[in-house]
């Protein structure tokens, strides 16, 4: 059996490169990548988290402006023109107004701002 030296030679050259190219090349860049995965990882996690967090908060918002509505309901004075209607979403009572009965109202109202004008006068 004959073997020429240059492929033992070779061998041996690509067992040398092998080992200093997974050494100090494969294993510093591999872990560089694990790094950065879960880097990554942490940032996606952080993002559902947050998402999470918006959800909650508008809830809670929504939750209160309802409480909110029903409560400024509750205390709302009743003048004429005002009419309370249920509100069938919410199951609070709306106010609608009725358009005469509004410009009555603020016809009577100009009557009583021109008399106080013409008596500070």
């Amino acid at each position: 059996m004959n073997v020429n030296a240059t492929i033992i030679v070779q061998a041996v050259h690509f067992l040398f490169a092998y080992f200093v190219i997974s050494r100090f090349l494969l294993r510093p860049v591999t872990a560089v990548i694990f790094r950065e995965r879960a880097y990554q990882k942490q940032l996606e996690d952080a993002i559902e988290n947050e998402k999470q967090v918006c959800v909650h908060k508008q809830e809670q918002q929504k939750n209160q402006w309802d409480m909110f509505q029903r409560e400024w309901l509750k205390h709302v004075p009743l003048f004429r023109g005002y009419v309370k209607k249920e509100q069938p979403e919410l199951g609070i009572k709306k106010i609608s107004l009725k358009r005469d009965v509004l410009q009555d109202e603020a016809q009577r109202m100009a009557a009583h701002i021109k008399k106080r004008v013409d008596y500070a006068k």
